[in-house]
C-alpha cells in the first residue's frame, strides 16, 4: 500500500507540474501578445527619453500599423503595416519610424543627445554615429503592388529645442534601401520641366557610385541631385532655393541586406560628389551653399515606406542610432612568408565582430617609418607585389569598423627578400592566386614539386569547384556572385594550403 500511495503520489505531482507548466506558457504568451499594440493616431511617441516616435499617415483609412511595446529598447522604432491602397494610383504618405525631435499630441519633443546623438550641426557631426535599420515585406511583389523603403535626414537651420519647418530646410537628404522596382537612373533635363535631376557620373559617363561592403560583399548607391523651377505665384515657389540629395541602390536585385553605417558618410559625399555632376553657374552655386551647410540642425531622422498602391504588409524589423566610440577587437596572429622572389603574402585571422568595416595595412621599408600602405581590405590576407629583392620589409594591421574607429596594431611581423632560405619560404604557400579581389579570372601559380588537387568553395562551405593543378592555371570566376570564397589546395601527401578569395 505504501509503495501505491508513492506510486499515486508522484503523478499527482506530475500532473500538477504538467497545469503550472502550461498556465505560465499560456500567461506568457498572452503576455507576449499583450505587448502588441495599435497606432490610433496621426503621431505616437513610444519612447519618450530616447524620442522613439511612429507616424501613421493612414491610421483612419483601414491600414493598420503595430508595434511591439515589449522591443522598443532594443528595436527603436520598429513597426508593421498592413497597406491596402485606400483609391487612386499617387502617393499615399510615409508610414515610418522616427529618431530624434518629434511632435505629438501637439508637442514637439526635442531630441536627446545622449540617448540619440540628436540634435547636431552638421559641423559637429562625427562619425560615431550610425544609422542601424532593417526592413522586411511580405506580398509586396504583385505588379500593382508601388512602394520604397527610405530614411529621410531632417535638417533645420532654426535652434534645436524649435520645431523643423520646410521654408527652413533647403537642403534634403534621402536614403533608399529597397523599391519595388528597378530605377533606370536617366537624367532630367531642367528644360521644360519645373522639377529635374543629374546623377554623378564618372568622366566616361558611368554612374560614380558609393560602396559598402558588407561581410564581403559590396553593395552600391547611386547620388541624384534634385532641383526646382518652379514659376513665381506656384505654390510651391519657395522649393526653388531648395536642393535634394537621394541615394539609391545601384541593383534592385542586390540591395543591402540592411543599413549600418554612419550619417556623416552619406552627408560628406553628398558634397564631395557635386563635382561629379554637370550644373549651370546658378545651381552649382546653389549647391555649394545647401548642401551639407555646415550650420544646419540634424534635428531627427526617419525610415519607413512611400506607399503608392497594392496590397501588402511592411515593417521596420528595427530602427534606431548608435553611437559607437569603442575601437574594434586588435587582429590577431599576423604572418608573412614568401611566395615568390619579390612577393610577399600576408594573412591573419578574421575579425568576429559583426560591424567590421575594413582592414588598413601599414608598411615600413628598411627599418623607415610606417605608413599606410593599403585601405579598404575586406579579407583576412593580402598579397604585395610591391616588394624588391634585397629590402626588409615590416608591416602591422588595424580593423576598422562602421564608425570608423580603429583597433590597436596587431602584432609586428619582418621579411627581408633574398634568395637564402628561399626554397623553404616557397613551401609554406603551397601556391599563389592573384588577383585577390579578383574580378573575373584569378590565376594559379603551383610552388609545390608535385601537382596539387584544387578545390573552390563558398562561404557556407559548399565544394562548387575542383580542378588539378600541375603548373599555372587560370580560373574564370565571372559567373559566381560577389563574396567571399576559399581555395583549397591539396598535395599528394595530403598536406593543406586554404587561402580566401574576394570576388567583387
Amino acid at each position: 500500500m505504501f509503495v501505491i500511495l508513492i506510486s499515486i503520489s508522484k503523478s499527482m505531482h506530475d500532473m500538477i507540474k504538467n497545469s503550472l507548466f502550461k498556465l505560465l506558457f499560456v500567461i506568457q504568451i498572452s503576455f507576449c501578445f499583450a505587448q502588441t499594440t495599435s497606432i490610433t493616431q496621426f503621431n505616437t511617441l513610444i519612447k519618450p527619453n530616447h524620442n522613439f516616435g511612429l507616424t501613421n499617415p493612414l491610421w483612419d483609412q483601414n491600414c493598420l500599423m503595430t508595434y511591439d511595446f515589449g522591443q522598443v529598447d532594443t528595436n527603436g522604432a520598429a513597426f508593421s503595416l498592413n497597406f491596402v491602397n485606400p483609391s487612386g494610383i499617387g502617393f499615399k504618405g510615409y508610414p515610418s519610424g522616427t529618431v530624434g525631435g518629434f511632435k505629438s499630441n501637439g508637442t514637439y519633443n526635442q531630441g536627446i543627445v545622449a540617448a540619440c546623438g540628436l540634435p547636431v550641426t552638421i559641423q559637429n557631426l562625427n562619425q560615431n554615429l550610425r544609422m542601424k535599420w532593417k526592413v522586411s515585406q511580405q506580398n509586396a511583389n504583385d505588379t500593382n503592388d508601388k512602394w520604397w523603403a527610405s530614411i529621410n535626414v531632417i535638417f533645420d537651420s532654426t535652434l534645436p529645442q524649435f520645431e523643423p519647418s520646410a521654408e527652413n530646410r533647403d537642403y534634403d537628404l534621402v536614403i533608399e534601401l529597397n523599391r519595388y522596382q528597378q530605377e533606370a537612373f536617366l537624367d532630367v533635363s531642367s528644360t521644360m520641366n519645373q522639377v529635374y535631376w543629374y546623377y554623378a557620373r564618372n568622366t566616361d559617363g558611368s554612374l560614380k557610385t558609393l560602396d559598402f561592403n558588407y561581410n564581403g560583399t559590396v553593395y552600391s548607391w547611386v547620388v541624384r541631385y534634385k532641383f526646382f523651377n518652379y514659376p513665381l505665384g506656384h505654390p510651391d515657389y519657395d522649393k526653388n532655393d531648395k536642393v535634394h540629395v537621394k541615394f539609391s541602390p545601384l541593383f534592385n536585385n542586390n540591395v543591402a541586406p540592411f543599413l549600418d553605417h554612419s550619417l556623416k558618410k552619406f552627408i560628406d559625399t553628398s558634397v564631395d560628389y557635386l563635382q561629379y555632376v554637370t550644373l549651370t553657374l546658378a545651381e552649382e552655386n546653389l549647391a555649394n551653399q545647401k548642401v551639407g551647410d555646415p550650420n544646419l540642425w540634424i534635428k531627427s531622422i526617419s525610415a519607413g515606406y512611400e506607399v503608392y498602391t497594392g496590397s501588402f504588409t511592411i515593417a521596420n524589423d528595427y530602427f534606431y542610432t548608435l553611437i559607437d566610440n569603442i575601437p574594434p577587437s586588435i587582429p590577431l596572429n599576423l604572418t608573412a612568408s614568401l611566395v615568390t622572389t619579390d612577393q610577399v603574402n600576408l594573412d591573419w585571422n578574421d575579425t568576429t565582430e559583426n560591424d567590421l568595416n575594413a582592414y588598413k595595412i601599414y608598411k615600413s621599408i628598411n627599418g623607415g617609418a610606417y605608413s599606410l600602405f593599403a585601405e579598404n581590405v575586406y579579407v583576412s590576407n593580402y598579397l604585395d607585389t610591391t616588394t624588391a629583392i634585397g629590402n626588409t620589409y615590416s608591416y602591422y594591421v588595424v580593423t576598422e569598423d562602421r564608425s570608423f574607429n580603429v583597433s590597436m596594431p596587431s602584432n609586428y611581423v619582418t621579411i627581408t627578400l633574398g634568395s637564402l632560405g628561399l626554397e623553404n619560404n616557397y613551401k609554406k604557400a603551397f601556391f599563389l592566386a592573384y588577383p585577390n579581389p579578383v574580378n573575373a579570372f584569378i590565376q594559379l601559380e603551383n610552388y609545390n614539386a608535385e601537382a596539387l588537387q584544387i578545390e573552390l568553395y563558398n562561404v557556407v562551405g559548399s565544394k562548387i569547384f575542383t580542378t588539378s593543378l600541375q603548373s599555372n592555371l587560370s580560373i574564370d570566376l565571372s559567373t559566381y556572385e560577389s563574396g567571399i570564397y576559399f581555395l583549397k589546395a591539396i598535395s599528394e601527401n595530403n598536406e593543406v594550403y586554404m587561402t580566401k578569395i574576394l570576388k567583387k
